[in-house]
């Protein structure tokens, strides 16, 4: 398994990936150093080998109806 970098975009943002999955042969989509949808907010990121980093609850990301999830592999 590859190491991921995932993503959350808001509705425009989610939209253009939609865009550029729809206009793009296979899964995903090409892109270099970012999720290639503008100014996406960085969630999370994972390794093989690992573990799960728990935070206090009171911490997380306000997504606005019709926003996206994009998973960025890399590696």
């Amino acid at each position: 398994m590859a190491p991921t970098t995932s993503a959350w975009c808001v509705p425009e943002q989610a939209e253009q990936a939609r865009r550029l999955d729809d206009s793009t042969p296979g899964q995903g989509w090409t892109c270099f150093g970012d999720a290639g949808v503008g100014d996406a907010s960085w969630v999370a990121h994972w390794a093989p080998g690992t573990n799960e980093t728990l935070l206090d609850p009171k911490y997380g990301y306000a997504l606005p109806p019709g926003s996206g999830y994009v998973d960025v592999p890399y590696g």
